[in-house]
């Protein structure tokens, strides 16, 4: 429904809301949650073309980049993933694709795309969009084809407007390789590292405002206990970001949590999460392009002891409490969403409806844009 300089041109259907030029219909159906645009799409044919036309497709796309993140969660078996509806408390279950009969890991999330790998086998590497089901098979890769570990990000640059996937891999010299491919490319690139580095096994990356992050396998970096290694998708080159001296792997009582430290995406903003039994410790990774990265700490007390079976995981916080996920009986054991009030010192459970006993998380902002257009744009 378009002219020949690309505007959108009005379409009569009887009255209302429906005589509105299609451009304004498609920018104020743009604006309404993933769920509530698929909905429409049941109310009459008009807004059904509207919805699968490409055009909309970018508009909406383009929305999402001001859209606060949300929370999708990852089951066990990783054959499927369920999107939260926080104002229904309710989880959306979505079929993950399988390909030549084989259940992929979900890797990461960028803009509204998940990528999915093995980790123990280079090929394939999957781009899918969950809401549509709609996915791409990268080309295959050659110079990863005797790594037996390998964990695979996917980023946006919005500078060049392209998606591009970074593979860790570590081959037999025991440090971590990588390799890049931009989606539209038909092969891999190897990338240069500026010092030999491993990434941490359980460290998947984490896209962030135009770069990707992994944490580094203390054991191999002796001048600190924490290092952030970070890629610059426009650049695509590596940096190190130094943490804070006081950042450490908790040690202590055996009986009580001794804590991990990972990395998310928080409102997107890069997120240090170092937890122990009692305190959560937060810092907030800031980047600038002409001055670099600063960080922001914060501590919070739980107010409680957690015992080695809790496993609480930071999911998300708002202005005033923290989101936890927290295992009854261990590390692979059922899981319960929590709520902590730091100021009132105060816990709330949620109960979700639909959501599987076991799972892991990450952020997601949902669109409608198919990876076929990411790869041929």
């Amino acid at each position: 429904m378009a002219d020949g300089s690309g505007r959108r041109t009005s379409l009569r259907t009887g009255g209302g809301l429906l005589n509105l030029p299609l451009d304004i219909m498609a920018d104020i159906l743009s604006l309404l949650p993933i769920e509530d645009i698929l909905r429409c799409r049941s109310v009459c044919k008009t807004w059904y073309g509207l919805t699968k036309d490409s055009y909309f497709f970018k508009l909406q796309f383009r929305r999402t980049f001001y859209h606060m993140p949300r929370l999708m969660f990852i089951s066990k078996s990783e054959n499927s993933v369920f999107l939260l509806d926080g104002k229904q408390c309710k989880a959306r279950e979505i079929a993950l694709p399988t390909v030549l009969g084989r259940n992929l890991i979900v890797m990461s999330s960028c803009n509204g795309l998940l990528c999915l790998a093995s980790e123990e086998s280079p090929n394939p590497v999957i781009i899918s969009n969950p809401i549509t089901r709609k996915y791409i098979v990268l080309p295959e890769s050659v110079n990863a084809s005797y790594s037996f570990i390998q964990l695979v990000g996917l980023g946006y640059d919005p500078w060049n407007m392209k998606y591009k996937v970074v593979r860790s891999y570590i081959d037999n010299s025991k440090f971590t390789r990588f390799e890049i491919i931009t989606l539209g490319e038909a092969s891999w690139r190897q990338l240069d590292v500026p010092c030999r580095v491993v990434c941490g096994r359980n460290s998947r990356p984490i896209y962030c405002e135009g770069a990707l992050y992994w944490i580094l396998d203390k054991k191999f970096h002796y001048d600190g206990d924490g290092c952030i290694l970070a890629f610059d998708l426009r650049e695509e080159k590596f940096g190190m970001i130094a943490l804070p001296p006081n950042i450490r792997m908790p040690t202590g009582n055996p009986g009580l949590y001794n804590g991990s430290l990972h990395l998310l995406n928080v409102a997107g903003c890069l997120t240090v999460i170092a937890d122990e039994c009692q305190f959560l410790h937060i810092w907030q990774v800031m980047r600038n392009r002409d001055r670099g990265f600063s960080v922001r700490y914060r501590r919070s007390d739980m107010h409680c002891r957690w015992s080695v079976f809790s496993q609480p995981v930071l999911l998300d916080w708002c202005k005033d409490s923290l989101l936890l996920s927290v295992s009854k009986f261990g590390v692979y054991s059922e899981r319960d969403l929590v709520e902590y009030f730091p100021e009132r010192k105060q816990y709330a459970g949620h109960h979700i409806r639909g959501l599987p006993k076991w799972f892991r998380s990450c952020s997601f902002k949902p669109n409608l844009i198919s990876p076929l257009e990411c790869w041929l744009s």
